[in-house]
């Protein structure tokens, strides 16, 4: 049996969920597919997580309209600060939720300044950092459930995940994931 949620491109070809891990034929076609990811190099590098040492440069995005949300900035905030701001990750993964979709900056409502600016890998790689943060923090199969959602988004645009370290973050977040559905 075929993943059946990770297309071509996740991001034009938006996913309706409706499944459980629990079914033993989707167990297995999402083991899979998850594993083929972090096979690629030796599992050293991937239980390795690289994200503070590549990411602090990428800390000092300005923000000069106040009322405007750089979703990049703040996702990194939250996660290098451990700030918990629980409200806005909350909102983050709603906009998530709903739109399977994130953009670069957003109104302080959380609507999209530009609804065409949803292809920053960066984002998505950076949210599912902060997903698995969170749920590992918090064990709320929300976080999680978003998890899963957006490394099946990432997994269907892995081939343009360009930049090393980010590859690498991106296969220790699935590295993780497997480990965590592994065990419950």
């Amino acid at each position: 049996m075929k993943y059946k949620y990770i297309t071509e491109n996740n991001l034009e070809n938006r996913q309706k969920y409706s499944y459980s891990i629990a079914n033993k034929e989707i167990y297995e076609a999402y083991l899979e597919t998850r594993e083929r990811i972090i096979i690629g190099e030796g599992l050293e590098e991937v239980k390795k997580n690289y994200f503070e040492e590549e990411f602090f440069k990428y800390y000092s995005i300005e923000n000069k309209e106040q009322d405007l949300i750089i979703l990049k900035k703040e996702i990194l905030k939250e996660i290098l600060t451990e700030e918990n701001n629980k409200d806005l990750i909350d909102q983050i993964l709603k906009t998530f939720e709903v739109r399977k979709r994130l953009y670069n900056i957003y109104y302080s409502n959380f609507k999209p300044v530009d609804e065409s600016s949803y292809m920053d890998i960066y984002l998505y790689i950076y949210f599912s950092y902060l997903m698995l943060t969170y749920y590992q923090k918090t064990k709320n199969l929300k976080y999680l459930n978003s998890l899963l959602k957006v490394n099946d988004t990432l997994i269907s645009i892995k081939k343009n995940i360009l930049d090393k370290n980010l590859n690498k973050i991106f296969r220790y977040t699935i590295f993780k994931e497997i480990n965590i559905i592994k065990n419950m």
